[in-house]
């Protein structure tokens, strides 16, 4: 665009000095030139954006359309366990994984018939606490992944309270078992609000005396409550 305006400018001149245009003839053209390609150049830009705009919901439309295997939402053909029957039990049996992203890297190596390979578990009426230690990419977080039915293994299987869990409604298993990040997140929302979260229906059945008791009872459990009483960081 520039060189163009040069050579406008250099045979506009050559028009002015020969008298078959004015100096304000030229001007003129000038700014009009000036004017119309800005608007081209806006209308480019637009353009440009709307075209990136398209490809990214295209994108977005081929996430929203993909269906899990893992359902969250009508799959009330699932079964729950009775209250008085939960009794924390999880265990993993002879499970083996691979992540879909590298389908020739086996995370796992289990086998449940033989009874070899990743089996751990833990129950309320044996309570310990269990690490898993070792090196980077072993499976550690493949093991918790498995847990919280992020994924299903290929083979063996993940049992709460005796059952397989993709027996168990996954809403209602993820009730029951419950994930603490390394690095937890809270959401622009209240302190309230982010302890409630995917609790909402029920608190909203309960009494304010029977949700305040609820929220100190899950302040107590994740050690938080008097740094959460504290009048001097929270006046």
């Amino acid at each position: 665009m520039y060189a163009v305006m040069l050579i406008i400018i250099w045979k506009g001149q050559a028009l002015v000095m020969t008298g078959e245009v004015t100096i304000g003839t030229l001007s003129t053209f000038m700014l009009y030139l000036t004017t119309i390609y800005w608007q081209f150049f806006k209308m480019s830009f637009v353009l440009g954006n709307l075209f990136m705009v398209i490809g990214a919901a295209e994108r977005l439309t081929t996430i929203i359309n993909i269906k899990p295997t893992i359902l969250t939402d009508d799959n009330d053909t699932l079964d729950t366990i009775p209250e008085e029957q939960v009794n924390g039990e999880l265990k993993l049996e002879g499970v083996k994984f691979r992540y879909p992203t590298k389908p020739t890297v086996v995370a796992l190596k289990g086998d449940v018939e033989t009874g070899k390979g990743i089996s751990i578990g833990v129950s309320q009426d044996n309570p310990r606490v269990i690490a898993l230690v070792g090196a980077s990419g072993c499976g550690k977080s493949t093991c918790i992944a498995l847990m919280e039915r992020f994924y299903d293994p290929l083979a063996g299987r993940v049992t709460f309270c005796g059952r397989d869990i993709r027996e168990l409604e996954n809403r209602w298993y993820r009730k029951n078992v419950s994930i603490v990040q390394q690095e937890p997140a809270l959401f622009g929302a209240t302190i309230k609000q982010n302890i409630c979260y995917g609790f909402e229906e029920e608190m909203a059945a309960m009494s304010e005396e029977e949700q305040l008791a609820r929220l100190d009872e899950a302040c107590h459990a994740a050690h938080c409550y008097d740094f959460l009483h504290d009048t001097i960081l929270f006046p």
